[in-house]
């Protein structure tokens, strides 16, 4: 039974870790979309421009 529950703790870790990284991966394209689209305003006019 023990093995069982490391391996189930396991999971539940790695899931935890791939769905972290899809929420960054889906917010890192949501704004570079952003981005693009604030681009079309004068660089002074824009906030926080880098």
């Amino acid at each position: 039974m023990d093995a069982i529950f490391i391996i189930a703790v396991a999971l539940t870790f790695l899931l935890v870790i791939a769905a972290a990284a899809a929420i960054f991966f889906v917010v890192s394209i949501a704004l570079d979309i952003w981005r693009f689209r604030q681009r079309k305003t004068p660089r002074y006019e824009t906030k926080n421009y880098d």
